[in-house]
């Protein structure tokens, strides 16, 4: 979380870009959760749809980061 915070308030387009190269990992890993658990509670099935949901929105916010960096370079031009 402090990662990501750090990432939008200081525009870094480099932990941006590292995180979005991590998403594979990230979904990698749900899918092998998935995998392990099958006969999963509804407890467990809540949790990894909400580590997904948090996985996502942290690539939005990777991906609004690297936008902001461009749209603020070029206006700087």
């Amino acid at each position: 979380m402090d990662t990501a915070r750090s990432m939008v308030r200081i525009v870094n387009q480099k932990t941006a870009h590292s995180i979005l190269n991590k998403n594979t990992s990230f979904e990698q890993a749900l899918i092998r959760q998935r995998r392990r658990s099958p006969e999963a509670t509804s407890t467990t099935i809540l949790l990894e749809d909400s580590l997904d949901r948090v996985r996502g929105y942290l690539m939005n916010i990777a991906e609004a980061t690297i936008d902001h960096a461009i749209h603020r370079r070029t206006r700087q031009l």
